[in-house]
């Protein structure tokens, strides 16, 4: 038995030597690492990070947890030192090429094999590789990776520098723009091996990259050219094709040297589309690459076939700006996304799986990928590829001015060439953007004046910007990527400014920063809104796992250092007195602003929404959490649900009722992504808060496909004959949709009240749970008295709904989610909005 075991071991641990093309993971090799002359040594994890890595050995704390991050600080003014040894036997030396392959070093290294210096990196976007069979010895190797500060690194670069820029030491750096701080998040500037560490050996070929270039595409067949770039000769080679959903096996004779270019043609395509208008087909082929008959390689390739164009024509009035998929316009509803984790390598597959299925439950086609985070791992556009979530793609560069010195721009450039290629043949890629509010910082920010800029100084500067995202990323993308379309830079207008609205995409700030009131989402609704949002407060079951509870107030330091908004809660404030109560109570104040948030959102997203087709696209700032923070986020740290993403979820949905008020009217609109048109009625039940329904009114109406219609306008003499109370008086919508037969299939509905919150006469609600047979459901119910904003809370649960509404003598069914346990009604939290006044 044990002669077996060890046999097994050597069989993992040395493969194949006839095998033409190896790899070995390092990264699975013991590592080291310590502080630049200091004698401690200490295990390291890699893939990992510095500060992680110090967390591991009980050197620091928890970075997240209270004021630790203001305790840290020293960590990125030090070299740190990471080594390994390895084993190479004779066999392995046989063979011709071997290669040390880096996927991820965040950021400036030197790195030495067996103490002679390899090379020096700069760049932590782009994978690392370099031939090393002859530095290389049978027995054992060491291999040892300098960590350089990126801040001493970026503070030279910024001294050396005739002008300084706008964005700190960062900008002179290819690092995570968010690691050097945010608004939303810590600075931890950190560094570490992030990504694994490999040996590839290999003795006549080995393929780099293999792109699926779709030259056509129609409903009959798909011509498409596998394009294969290989190290080494393909001289003498067959490459082979398999495709499993087609049955295609398909071989080709190679004589170029280290491209090639092999014709597939797919008769009856498959059609890829996003979330809401198809399914998600994907293709799986295998290309093979033999030598007389043996197997050098094997490369698993999965891709879509679509059409995507972004229209951008003028029209009366200003220019569209609009994604059709397969030849039909998109109506993109969706959210600017940053690392799911401060630090990448704590992202796990599971997370990302949980949460884009979250994006998908609340009705979602679409991501942004923003530009002052970090590109996002294979596995992750793979799922965004099987769910059919689109993805806005900004290449890392935010909100500064960065140099354009032929070794900054080199750099780039290998940088975006790398990332196209790896990204490209993925069908939810919609577009490239270069970059986030570069251009509405130089235009609307007051940099020039900020910096004392001259003329001269202003037009070298612009003259550099345009020479990365007008020269370089473009030119790339014409020979890498060309059928995508290019965005230079999001948004291409400020919000201030008139031409926003009027074409391509807007970020609209006038709600939070510029502190105008939420109706005027209305006024700012763009051709495409690329960003809006508002903050809140994570619930105090987040709260407690990253500060004491003695901390829970807002002048706290553990709470002060989770804002990283300067002004954040002075705006929350100023908010909060316009719409509810004033509270002392931190629990009703988190509430509150969460309430805030959701309604926000909805006004926004219904302002969106009901101006299609000008409006075309809607995606909020922010989806998720990088650490635990009060932010813009829907979905806090630990994938709690905030009251933002229940009304985003109802707001996203295929069919959508909004609610418009005016001085002298009220404005109903019925909205519709889905592909049929659909027949209903449209009920508005008039409501005073005890019950009593006072006026029901039934329209029989056609709901358009893909459209938005004004489906109704009531006056305000309608109310003032009824001489109602205002504030004890709400009116709920609802769009029953029916079949042929006239028997109901779905209904959305949308309450709305005619004052804000504070202004409301609520009484006590009476409101109870009742088990039901089934597992992890229940039912709440509400006997009398409205109970408004009802939130359910117990540790460790999420809800299929919350934060909603009921009428008296309502109920509502409600299901666990993510937990297995079964709850007891006493472990459920309920409270409403009466509670907290």
């Amino acid at each position: 038995m044990k002669f077996i075991w060890i046999l097994l071991i050597s069989l993992i641990a040395f493969p194949e030597m006839n095998a033409q093309v190896i790899e070995r993971n390092l990264s699975q090799e013991k590592w080291t690492f310590h502080e630049m002359n200091k004698d401690s040594t200490y295990p390291a994890m890699v893939p990992g990070n510095i500060h992680r890595d110090l967390q591991r050995n009980k050197i620091i704390q928890d970075p997240f947890y209270s004021n630790e991050e203001k305790k840290l600080v020293w960590i990125e003014d030090k070299i740190w030192i990471y080594e390994t040894n390895f084993t190479i036997s004779s066999k392995e030396l046989e063979y011709p090429q071997i290669d040390l392959l880096f996927e991820g070093l965040d950021t400036y290294t030197d790195i030495f094999l067996n103490d002679r210096k390899l090379s020096s990196t700069e760049n932590m976007f782009r994978s690392w590789e370099y031939s090393v069979k002859k530095k290389l010895k049978a027995g054992n190797n060491k291999l040892k990776i300098i960590f350089r500060s990126a801040v001493t690194e970026g503070r030279d670069k910024a001294s050396a520098s005739k002008l300084k820029l706008p964005g700190g030491e960062g900008v002179y750096s290819r690092k995570s723009p968010y690691h050097f701080g945010w608004d939303w998040g810590p600075r931890l500037v950190t560094c570490g091996i992030y990504k694994p560490v490999k040996l590839r050996l290999w003795q006549t070929v080995t393929s780099e990259n293999i792109q699926i270039i779709q030259q056509s595409l129609n409903n009959d067949s798909a011509s498409l050219l596998f394009k294969i770039t290989a190290k080494g000769s393909l001289k003498g080679i067959t490459a082979r094709v398999q495709i499993a959903e087609t049955g295609q096996d398909e071989s080709f004779s190679l004589h170029s040297l280290n491209t090639a270019e092999l014709p597939i043609v797919i008769s009856n395509p498959q059609k890829w589309w996003c979330r809401g208008m198809g399914k998600q087909n994907l293709y799986h082929a295998s290309v093979d690459l033999l030598e007389k008959g043996k197997l050098i390689e094997s490369k698993k390739i999965t891709f879509g076939l679509r059409t995507i164009e972004w229209i951008r024509e003028k029209d009366r009035n200003g220019k569209t700006f609009f994604l059709k998929l397969n030849g039909m316009p998109v109506f993109a509803k969706g959210a600017n996304m940053i690392p799911p984790e401060y630090f990448l390598t704590d992202i796990r597959k599971e997370q990302y799986d949980s949460l884009l299925q979250t994006v998908c439950d609340a009705n979602m086609n679409m991501l942004r990928i923003w530009g002052g985070g970090a590109y996002e791992n294979d596995i992750f556009y793979e799922k965004c590829d099987s769910l059919g979530i689109l993805v806005w793609q900004d290449f890392m560069f935010a909100c500064g001015l960065y140099p354009a010195d032929s070794t900054f721009i080199q750099n780039v450039r290998e940088e975006v060439k790398e990332q196209v290629k790896r990204l490209r043949n993925h069908p939810s890629i919609s577009l490239w953007c270069g970059n986030n509010e570069i251009e509405e910082g130089w235009f609307n920010w007051g940099w020039q004046k900020e910096f004392k800029y001259s003329s001269i100084d202003s037009a070298l500067l612009w003259k550099d910007y345009n020479s990365i995202f007008h020269q370089v990323i473009p030119d790339i993308l014409k020979a890498e990527d060309p059928s995508r379309y290019y965005h230079a830079s999001s948004p291409t207008h400020g919000w201030g400014r008139k031409e926003s609205i009027l074409e391509d995409d807007i970020h609209y700030w006038a709600v939070w920063w510029g502190m105008q009131p939420f109706e005027n989402y209305r006024k700012g609704t763009g051709r495409f809104v690329s960003e809006y949002g508002f903050q809140s407060i994570p619930d105090a079951f987040s709260l407690i796992r990253c500060m004491p509870e003695n901390e829970f107030n807002l002048n706290s330091v553990a709470m002060k250092n989770h804002q990283k908004h300067p002004i954040g809660f002075e705006i929350i404030g100023q908010y909060l007195s316009q719409y509810y109560p004033k509270t002392n109570i931190i629990d009703y104040l988190i509430y509150h602003s969460q309430l805030l948030q959701a309604e926000a959102m909805k006004i926004a997203i219904e302002a969106h929404r009901s101006k299609k087709p000008y409006c075309m696209g809607s995606l909020y700032w922010q989806l998720n959490d990088c650490w635990p923070a009060i932010s813009w986020s829907s979905l806090d740290y630990y994938g709690k649900k905030k009251a933002a993403h229940y009304s985003i979820k109802k707001a996203f949905d295929t069919v959508m009722i909004a609610v418009e008020q005016r001085p002298d009217s009220l404005l109903i609109w019925l909205n519709s992504d889905d592909l049929s048109d659909r027949k209903g009625y449209l009920i508005g039940d008039l409501w005073n808060f005890k019950g009593i329904v006072f006026i029901s009114d039934t329209t029989a109406i056609t709901l358009k496909k893909d459209s938005s219609q004004l489906a109704r306008i009531i006056t305000s003499d309608f109310f003032k004959e009824l001489n109602m109370d205002s504030a004890f008086t709400c009116m709920r919508f609802r769009f029953v949709e029916v079949d042929e037969n006239e028997i109901p299939v779905k209904e959305v509905t949308r309450t709305h009240y005619f004052k804000n919150p504070k202004e409301l006469k609520l009484e006590k609600p009476s409101i109870r749970i009742e088990y039901t047979s089934t597992p992890n459901t229940f039912r709440v119910r509400n006997k009398n008295n409205l109970a408004m904003s009802i939130r359910l809370r117990a540790e460790n649960a999420e809800f299929s709904e919350n934060y909603f509404d009921l009428m008296p003598d309502e109920s509502k069914i409600i299901r666990i989610l993510n937990s297995s346990k079964d709850y007891e009604a006493e472990e459920i939290e309920i409270m409403s909005l009466f509670e907290t006044f």
